[in-house]
């Protein structure tokens, strides 16, 4: 069974501030945020920030930052949308 693995960005949020947090940043990377991916009326689209009214009312919602097992169809649907490269 294929599975998905959402998304993810790696956002700058480099602290301002003294020189010990400054240091500590420069030498560490950021972490990588997911991004979740919802499915509504036949259409994917990203969400950073999802709303959870809208998730409960998609046709699929694929949270971020999580390993999705999925179906045939689904990998297809999936792919078709461009996210064939977070399929495995």
């Amino acid at each position: 069974m294929p599975t998905f693995r959402t998304p993810t960005i790696v956002e700058d949020w480099t602290p301002q501030g003294s020189f010990i947090n400054r240091r500590f940043w420069a030498r560490n990377p950021y972490p990588a945020r997911g991004v979740s991916v919802l499915k509504k009326d036949g259409a994917y689209k990203q969400v950073r920030d999802y709303d959870p009214d809208e998730a409960a009312a998609a046709d699929a919602f694929y949270l971020g930052g999580v390993v999705y097992e999925v179906t045939d169809q689904e990998a297809a649907d999936l792919s078709a949308a461009g996210y064939g490269e977070f399929i495995e």
